[in-house]
């Protein structure tokens, strides 16, 4: 019955597959249309192979290393939703072939503890990452050109977040991750860290105060050099108690302050015409 369930998820995913354009390649006996390899199930497409789901009790100690290639078929792609809500996976290996981990693709994973990502992937889903209550350790390879929004959102556990030295577009300034090319502060990965004030950010992103470091911060400083804050910026970040903005926001969107339950202050140090937030 559970293998049952396994095979309608793959031709489930292989419709939703077709409907983003990615559509099946030409099956032969060496590189069949559907795959079960190392513990995970593959269809495949134009663009390589997918991985689309995992069966538990094929995982050696929770450990799930994703295969680069099947058949002489590169794995180039992880579905979205492919291990959500999994309770088995510990640690997982995301082997260069992949180039797109997809959305939600490891959401609530609830044991998974450290996502090692090698040289090759260039981008990484929405929410790819969200939830995991004891995910400690991922990193970053400077191969990587996106990482969609609320990636490790709700993380309470994670404590580092490696990103490889000449990555172009992403880096670790006063423990926050950031955006350099648009100069986006998109997570606070520490209780101690501070918005950079020398205009390396100028955006804070959405749900930025949801990683670890967010979550366990009391008191916030945001320097002048910053203009926007994106939607729900400080939202959830239950233990703020005081704010500081040193300037003038340009463009505040909704929900600044969302469930923001020990907020007790918030300080203006200029006057701001465009604070129509809900709190």
């Amino acid at each position: 019955m559970k293998y049952a369930l396994k095979i309608c998820c793959v031709l489930l995913s292989a419709l939703f597959l077709l409907s983003l354009g990615i559509l099946p390649s030409t099956a032969t006996e060496e590189a069949p249309a559907y795959a079960y390899a190392d513990g995970v199930f593959l269809a495949l497409t134009s663009r390589g192979y997918v991985v689309t789901g995992v069966a538990d009790d094929a995982l050696e100690g929770g450990e799930l290393i994703i295969p680069q290639e099947y058949a002489g078929v590169l794995v180039t792609f992880i579905d979205e939703e492919a291990f959500v809500n999994n309770d088995t996976i510990t640690r997982v290996v995301i082997p260069g072939s992949v180039r797109t981990i997809g959305r939600w693709s490891f959401n609530n994973c609830t044991r998974l503890e450290e996502v090692v990502i090698e040289q090759g992937v260039q981008t990484i889903g929405f929410g790819a990452f969200v939830a995991c209550p004891v995910l400690k350790k991922i990193n970053i390879p400077k191969s990587v050109k996106t990482i969609e929004g609320h990636m490790l959102g709700y993380c309470p556990e994670l404590a580092q977040v490696d990103v490889e030295e000449g990555n172009p577009r992403y880096g670790v300034i006063n423990e926050c991750l950031v955006d350099l090319e648009t100069k986006t502060l998109l997570y606070f990965l520490t209780e101690t860290a501070t918005i950079p004030d020398d205009g390396r950010v100028i955006s804070i992103g959405m749900c930025a105060g949801t990683a670890a470091g967010g979550q366990r911060m009391k008191e916030l400083t945001v320097p002048a050099s910053v203009k926007t804050l994106e939607d729900t910026p400080f939202g959830n970040m239950q233990m703020l108690k005081k704010v500081v903005f040193e300037g003038e926001i340009d463009h505040v969107r909704v929900y600044t302050f969302q469930n923001c339950t020990a907020l007790e202050e918030i300080v203006f140090r200029k006057r701001s015409r465009l604070w129509s937030f809900a709190a």
